[in-house]
This record gives C-alpha cells, sequence and structure tokens, in this order.
C-alpha cells in the first residue's frame, strides 16, 4: 500500500526491517512477496550486489511456496474426504502413499514448518488408514519431537498430529497414554473449537473401552452443552448420539446411575432418524447402530422383531464385511449373533455353538483389528456377555416399563 502511495522508501525501509521477523516465524508468502519487492528495488537503483543477493532470496522462498503450496492441497484434499466420507479408504491409503513419496524426500530440504506439517499429517494418515497403531504412536511421537522446538509449529497443529496418536493409543489399550494425550490437547485448544469437540469425544470413547460409563456420559453432556456444538459437521454429531445413545441403554440396564430427567427418553425410531450418515456407514457405525438394536430387542424379549434385526445384520454381513480381514473381529461378532437365530434363542445351546467364534474373538485383540476405532463402542467380548446376560433375562425388571415406548418406529437398516 505504501508503495502504491508513492512512498517506496519507506515501504522499503519497513520491509528491511522486519524481513528477519518474518523469516523467523516461516511466513513463506510473505518472505516471497517481500523479496521480490527487494528484488525489483534494487534493480531500479542499479544495485546489482543487492540485486542479485534478493534475486537468490526470491528463488529460494518461490521454491519453497511451490512444495508448501502443494502440501497444504495435499492435506486438504485427505480432509475434505474424510469429513465426507468413510467409504474409500483403501483409495485413499493409497492416494496418502502417492503424496507421501512426493513430500518425504523434501524434508529437511523445504525449510518450512507448514510443509512439514502437512507432510507429517499425510504421513500419519497413510499409518493410520494402514491400521498400524505402533507405527502411528511412533512416527507422531517423532514428529512432535522434531516440530515443536520449531518457531512457527502451533499449538493447533500439535493437536491435529496428537489426535491420531490418541486414536492409536486406545485402538493398542494404552488408555492411561491416551488420557494424558487428552488433558494435552484439551489443555491448548480453545473451548468450542473442532479440538476441543474431538478431544472430548475420544475421552468418552476412551472411558467407554474402560467401562468408566460415568466419565463418559459427563464428557458426552459436555459437548452436547457447549453453544458451538451445532456449528459441527453432522458426521461427528450422529458419533456423539451413537454414543449417547449407548450410555443411555447402559444406565437404563443399571450399569452406572443416573436419574430420570438424564436419562431421558430412548425412542429408536427416532434416534435411527438423528444418524442418517451413521446408517448409510456400511464399514463404520452402522455396525454398532445394528447391534445395539438386537440388544435392546433381546433385553425385551422382543424375538419377533430381535428375529428382524439379525436376519438384517447377516445379510448386512454377507453383502459388505463377511470374508473381509478389514473388519475381522465385527464379522466375529456378527457370526456370534446369528447364532443366537440359528439356536432358536436357547441359551444353552446359544453357549455351546458360538464357543469357537467367541474364542476366536478373544485371540484377535483389537490393536490387531483392521478396523475404525469407533466401530467397537463396548469391546465385543463384553458385549456378547452382555447379550447373552440379555437371553438370560437379567434385564427383564429393568426394560419392561423403559422399553415400551420404542415398538413399532424403526426403521429398517441394510
Amino acid at each position: 500500500n505504501l508503495i502504491a502511495r508513492g512512498v517506496r522508501n519507506s515501504a522499503i525501509e519497513i520491509i528491511v526491517e522486519y524481513l528477519p521477523i518474518v523469516i523467523k516465524y516461516n511466513w513463506i508468502e510473505l518472505c516471497y512477496a517481500w523479496t521480490k519487492l527487494l528484488r525489483y528495488h534494487y534493480s531500479l537503483l542499479g544495485n546489482k550486489k543487492m540485486h542479485k543477493y534478493y534475486s537468490q532470496q526470491f528463488e529460494k522462498y518461490e521454491n519453497i511456496l511451490i512444495w508448501e503450496n502443494k502440501a497444504i492441497l495435499f492435506h486438504e484434499n485427505i480432509t475434505i474426504h474424510q469429513a465426507h466420507s468413510d467409504a474409500g479408504k483403501k483409495e485413499l491409503k493409497i492416494i496418502c502413499g502417492q503424496y507421501v513419496e512426493q513430500l518425504l524426500p523434501k524434508i529437511g530440504r523445504v525449510d518450512s514448518v507448514r510443509f512439514e506439517f502437512c507432510t507429517a499429517y499425510i504421513e500419519l494418515n497413510y499409518y493410520m488408514l494402514s491400521y498400524d497403531w505402533y507405527s502411528t504412536i511412533e512416527k507422531t511421537s517423532s514428529w512432535l519431537a522434531y516440530l515443536n522446538p520449531k518457531t512457527g509449529f502451533s499449538p493447533a497443529w500439535e493437536n491435529i498430529l496428537l489426535y491420531q496418536k490418541i486414536i492409536s493409543q486406545i485402538m493398542v489399550e494404552k488408555h492411561e497414554d491416551a488420557n494424558e494425550s487428552l488433558d494435552k490437547i484439551l489443555s491448548q485448544a480453545a473451548k468450542g473449537s473442532i479440538y476441543w469437540f474431538k478431544g472430548l469425544y475420544l475421552y468418552a470413547f476412551n472411558a467407554l473401552q474402560t467401562d468408566n460409563y460415568t466419565l463418559a456420559w459427563v464428557k458426552i453432556q459436555e459437548i452436547k452443552s457447549n453453544e458451538r456444538y451445532n456449528y459441527n459437521l453432522d458426521k461427528y454429531k450422529e458419533q456423539i448420539e451413537v454414543l449417547q445413545a449407548y450410555l443411555q441403554v447402559l444406565s437404563y440396564l443399571d450399569y452406572f446411575p443416573l436419574s430420570s430427567v438424564e436419562k431421558g427418553s430412548l425412542n429408536l425410531g427416532e434416534f435411527l432418524t438423528q444418524i442418517p450418515i451413521a446408517i448409510k456407514d456400511k464399514k463404520g457405525l452402522n455396525i454398532a447402530v445394528l447391534l445395539l438394536q438386537i440388544f435392546l430387542l433381546l433385553a425385551e424379549k422382543d424375538y419377533e422383531r430381535a428375529d428382524e434385526r439379525i436376519r438384517a445384520i447377516s445379510d448386512y454381513a454377507t453383502r459388505h464385511i463377511e470374508q473381509e480381514h478389514e473388519l475381522y473381529r465385527s464379522y466375529l461378532m456378527i457370526s456370534l449373533v446369528k447364532k443366537i437365530k440359528s439356536q432358536e434363542y436357547d441359551i444353552r445351546k446359544i453357549e455351546k455353538k458360538s464357543e469357537l467364534f467367541f474364542i476366536k474373538l478373544k485371540n484377535a485383540p483389537l490393536r490387531d483389528a483392521d478396523q475404525n476405532h469407533g466401530i467397537e463402542i463396548i469391546k465385543y467380548e463384553k458385549f456378547w456377555v452382555m447379550i447373552l446376560d440379555a437371553l438370560r433375562g437379567k434385564y427383564t425388571k429393568q426394560v419392561r416399563p423403559i422399553f415400551q415406548r420404542i415398538k413399532r418406529k424403526e426403521k429398517k437398516l441394510s
């Protein structure tokens, strides 16, 4: 603006004074723009030495900016894909691998913290999409050790990388480590920001994995009571709704105490209309939703509708996950559920016929599972025991007055 107003010398003095600060904080676009202006300025003065110097500086920052913009575009492509679809993960893994092949060789040669952050994010996504939880944890720690000392690396960027690490820590059942990482995210994220919501969601999910249902409920309510909750993407809000539904059911069945006001009313039909994205997620949350429906119907001893849901989940498994290594634990869990119908709800026959699948499930730990973290809200080994308890009539007293209002309203899933 100063140059446009005819006060070039004042503008150049300001640029020369502040350029070292801009370089220190790695603001590459300004470095690029200002060295270009200085190169032009010294050409007008006929100063060959300074013109050559700023020409070299401009070429340096031009090259950095090219690679920085490429890394940013790759980052954005991945983010858009993840925000709007859980399908095509194999394809996205291939894309991430191709991006990493282009970017990693430039680490240490492209002097841009933003470039390095985007490269780290893409590499971690590659390992996440490979379900390589241990490598994700190791790589996140290495990247953070490399990036944290650098001026210009922000806490917001650190939270984005930590989020990948936390999911992996949960999947390898390092729950205390996950909580430590979550505490760091929540201490750095502004209340109501994306990673504040995401951090609380993972806190609740991790609490569910360790049977700390009260803590999970508290975190879910903290999320939903925030004034910015409705600004989240529908996909993320549906994840919260599914977790809350699981917790409501667990409370109804006396796994942890909630007041009648806190429990609210649980209408499956209305619940399903609130999660249209989840029930279309054929290799993700839809599995959790189907299993929850079956559990409720068994707890009610409503075997007619349970038959329908078990048939639906059987057809679902045949079409979407049967014989797929990617969802092996879910395949085993659905195989157990199918035994309920095939053995005509006879608990003794079910226990006998399901024994082999249950052994296989226990021998396929979560840390080796090739599946998204959000599918298995209650660990399948524990969930199967709960389902068997439902078949034994453990919950009859609790559910009769509670679930009477949910009938005839379920939306069929397939």
